[in-house]
C-alpha cells in the first residue's frame, strides 16, 4: 500500500482512504505527531475502550501495605 497526499496552504492534509481503512482509523480519533529525525511518526492516541482488558489482574497474595504508622 503506497499512498500520498499534499499539505494545503492552511497546513491541513487528508489521510488517504485506503490508509484509514487499513489501519481502522475513525473520524474524531486523536493523534500524536512524534518528530523522528527528518520524518514524523503519526501515532493514534488510544482511548479507554482501546485499553480495556490489556492490564492483567492484580495478585492479592503477598500484598503489603506501603504506608507506615508511627
Amino acid at each position: 500500500m503506497t499512498s500520498s497526499t499534499k499539505l494545503l496552504p492552511d497546513f491541513k492534509t487528508a489521510l488517504p482512504k485506503d490508509v484509514r481503512e487499513h489501519l481502522k482509523w475513525r473520524e474524531g480519533q486523536e493523534f500524536m505527531f512524534v518528530p523522528n529525525g527528518r520524518n514524523v511518526l503519526l501515532i493514534p492516541v488510544p482511548g479507554p475502550e482501546d485499553l480495556f482488558g490489556t492490564a492483567r489482574p492484580a495478585n492479592p497474595q503477598g500484598y503489603r501495605a506501603r504506608t507506615y504508622l508511627h
